[in-house]
């Protein structure tokens, strides 16, 4: 008797926090979302004149629908990463996916296991190094050990030149402003994603420069904790987006950008 009592007294205390909050939705993901994003320029404005932004009020919009309140974070790329590191976000968006944990920078970034990927759905491009014509070319970051490197600020660089880093490496915040310091000898080198390049290089400078070989693929998406949670969510989220591809609406969304196309494309573009 005493043993069924004891039982009876369990069941109702973990009964008692159900009662209390209600039933999440859709398979026990729990009701409240936290998602941070950051700006992309091309992609995601703070005008809310690109693609991401529609993406990202689509996809909320469609959360909404299955029952989640989605309670949506803007900040600095790095600030909102750091908030996904310490477990304060659920979701993050736009990452791209870069692979595992050393290849793919997390640890860099301050991340403690690889985060949850959904299927990509945005392209933006390969990398290129550009240099001066009476310097190497270069095809990858092996030969830039001994070089200052230019690259652009808050934009996806490969791994090994993040910080820290034994590259030399200066940061700029201008695309047209690193093709005039790579000029005039301020940098030796400059990385950048050859879709930037291609929207602000004139055809004279591009002439007095090496083009390395594209290198890397830039895709990607949302991110998610790597949780029984985020499991849940991720599955929520994949079969949105698959929706979103085949209904129209992701094909629609960026014929409607056309001038973002330059930067950030479809995958299959």
């Amino acid at each position: 008797m005493a043993f069924r009592s004891t039982l009876t007294l369990l069941l109702w205390l973990l009964w008692l926090p159900l009662s209390a909050y209600g039933q999440p939705p859709l398979g026990g993901a729990k009701s409240v979302i936290h998602l941070g994003y950051g700006w992309v320029d091309g992609f995601l404005t703070k005008q809310g004149d690109a693609p991401g932004n529609r993406i990202l009020q689509e996809v909320t919009s469609r959360l909404q629908a299955k029952g989640f309140e989605v309670k949506l974070k803007q900040a600095p790329f790095k600030r909102v990463i750091t908030a996904f590191t310490l477990d304060k976000l659920d979701i993050l968006f736009p990452i791209i996916n870069s692979g595992d944990l050393p290849d793919g920078g997390y640890f860099k970034w301050g991340y403690r296991r690889v985060p949850l990927s959904t299927l990509p759905f945005y392209h933006g491009g390969r990398f290129v190094i550009y240099s001066r014509k009476e310097s190497p070319k270069y095809h990858g970051v092996d030969g830039l050990k001994k070089v200052h490197v230019g690259l652009l600020t808050g934009v996806y660089i490969p791994t090994r030149l993040l910080p820290p880093t034994d590259f030399h490496v200066d940061e700029i915040f201008d695309a047209s402003q690193a093709f005039q310091m790579l000029k005039a000898g301020r940098i030796d080198a400059l990385v950048m994603h050859d879709r930037w390049a291609q929207e602000v290089l004139d055809q004279e400078t591009a002439q007095q420069l090496h083009h390395g070989d594209p290198f890397g693929h830039i895709v990607g998406g949302f991110i998610l904790q790597q949780t029984p949670e985020g499991v849940r969510l991720l599955a929520h989220l994949n079969q949105i987006l698959g929706q979103m591809i085949t209904d129209g609406t992701m094909t629609r969304i960026y014929a409607e950008f056309p001038q973002a196309q330059t930067l950030v494309r479809p995958p299959q573009q």
